[in-house]
């Protein structure tokens, strides 16, 4: 089970801008993908958000934040205060807040 402070539910810049947001507060992060159940559109990044992710990316890894790449949320319970989060690849997550980025 892995515990934190905040999962941030999406990919892309608006997801890492987030993470770093919540680490100048001093918040432990864990990003997934996505939900299960969402319809998907991929499109490639253009060459700004490419460079983007890429700075900031550089800038978060002081907050050491994880990221589970190509999974996402199956089931999502709040009991207690907490998030109890589980993702298709079977990971589960304990979070005291949620962020979905849209």
């Amino acid at each position: 089970m892995i515990n934190t402070d905040l999962c941030i539910v999406g990919s892309g810049s608006s997801s890492l801008l987030a993470v770093l947001e919540a680490g100048l507060l001093n918040m432990r992060c864990h990003v997934v993908s996505g939900f299960d159940h969402e319809e998907t559109t991929l499109t490639e990044p253009g060459p700004l958000e490419i460079h983007l992710c890429a700075m900031l990316m550089e800038q978060i890894r002081v907050f050491e934040p994880v990221f589970s790449s190509n999974e996402r949320i199956k089931d999502v319970s709040h009991r207690d205060d907490v998030y109890h989060i589980v993702t298709n690849q079977n990971t589960e997550i304990q979070c005291r807040s949620i962020v979905v980025v849209v």
